[in-house]
């Protein structure tokens, strides 16, 4: 699948509270196995992944250590803002989930609002982390209005693909689809 969809992890000092690094990890990990099932690759996006703390660094999601990720710095939307213009400048659309708490001040978020909406071809969906995260801020941040949990990443990943550009909440399913599918042509052969 030629997909691409970006993680942009928070990796600020926050993220040191209330385990939030342990649970970006995780998230990383399970992106990282899904990517390395042979079986699955054709089903899969191309992810890529930007820490985002003091500076915006590209992660190697195949062959990167999630263990040596460490929490620093502050994370500001401008420098966010400039990485993601240069991977628009490259790419026509941009998907991307956010992972973070969302803990920003109201004038970072709304700043940032006017720049997504400013763009076209821009699909965001966030992540809450931690137990402290400000839902409002993040459904600010994504497009759909919509916060994922953690344990929804899938959802939330099935979303950017399918439904990019609207505020529905979830796809339905796949493998609904396939028993629902299953189960009309069972019914019209019998």
């Amino acid at each position: 699948m030629s997909e691409r969809i970006y993680l942009v992890a928070d990796i600020s000092g926050s993220m040191n509270e209330m385990s939030k690094l342990v649970v970006i990890k995780n998230l990383i990990r399970y992106i990282q196995e899904c990517s390395a099932h042979a079986h699955l690759k054709s089903m899969q996006p191309a992810y890529r992944c930007l820490l985002w703390g003091k500076s915006i660094v590209e992660w190697n999601i195949a062959t990167g250590e999630v263990d040596k990720m460490l929490a620093t710095g502050k994370s500001e939307f401008p420098p966010l803002q400039h990485k993601l213009d240069a991977i628009l400048a490259e790419e026509k659309s941009l998907k991307f989930i956010l992972l973070t708490d969302g803990n920003y001040s109201s004038d970072s978020v709304a700043a940032f609002q006017n720049w997504r909406n400013d763009k076209e071809g821009v699909a965001i969906r966030t992540i809450a982390i931690g137990a402290d995260s400000n839902n409002l801020k993040l459904s600010n941040l994504s497009t759909n209005g919509i916060v994922f949990s953690p344990e929804d990443m899938s959802a939330a990943i099935e979303s950017l693909i399918f439904n990019p550009y609207n505020s529905e909440t979830f796809p339905e399913r796949i493998p609904k689809v396939l028993i629902n599918s299953a189960k009309k042509s069972q019914g019209k052969s019998g």
